[in-house]
């Protein structure tokens, strides 16, 4: 689901959601994706207005209770170019005043800064919280460092969030497919062009 459009069409969200309850009585579904792209982000990035920061927040608290009820994982693509926003004021609000307990995962953990850190590692006992790091992906999109990449991880293992390695959407991005697959294969032998990735991860201190 398009994190914009769905997020700010309350009947659209609604139509969606009751189909994927449907499938989750199936079995076919185990979890919400909710996606997004850069130059949404640089929108969003800038962004105060309060009418659809009050949008946000409905449409993101409605998946939360929807995602809490079915105990299915919720993936919100964010983080990926911006963490400040009409988008990231209804996110910490929603997350700062949720009841329930849910399974969140932070789609990018590129843009996450150490104010986000600290919040997220606050929030540990209703959310339970992972984030993707995506190298290919800030790679190709941001002209990311390996130096930043790492940086990154490192801040995210300071506050004991948990994440993964992953390629943004297996084949989204050139390479991606293959360099997630080797990841996979052979986690010490991850290339990414810009330098050994998570061999300079494994071996830092």
């Amino acid at each position: 689901m398009q994190r914009q459009k769905i997020l700010l069409d309350p009947v659209l969200l609604s139509k969606k959601l009751s189909r994927i309850e449907e499938l989750i009585r199936t079995g076919v579904v185990d979890g919400l994706d909710i996606t997004g792209s850069i130059n949404e982000s640089a929108f969003l990035s800038t962004s105060k207005d309060q009418s659809e920061i009050a949008r946000f927040e409905k449409g993101i608290g409605t998946i939360f209770e929807f995602a809490s009820k079915h105990n299915v994982t919720l993936r919100i693509h964010a983080f990926e170019g911006a963490s400040q926003g009409s988008l990231y004021y209804a996110l910490k609000t929603t997350i700062e005043n949720f009841q329930g307990q849910i399974k969140l995962r932070i789609g990018h953990g590129f843009k996450i800064d150490e104010e986000w850190a600290a919040f997220f590692a606050k929030k540990k006992g209703t959310v339970r919280m992972s984030v993707d790091m995506n190298p290919a992906s800030n790679i190709f999109l941001q002209d990311a460092t390996t130096g930043e990449l790492v940086s990154q991880m490192a801040l995210l293992k300071r506050y004991n969030i948990s994440y993964r390695l992953g390629a943004d959407g297996r084949g989204m991005i050139p390479h991606s497919g293959y360099e997630e697959q080797k990841y996979l294969i052979e986690p010490s032998n991850y290339k990414l062009g810009a330098g050994d990735l998570c061999q300079e991860l494994f071996t830092r201190p």
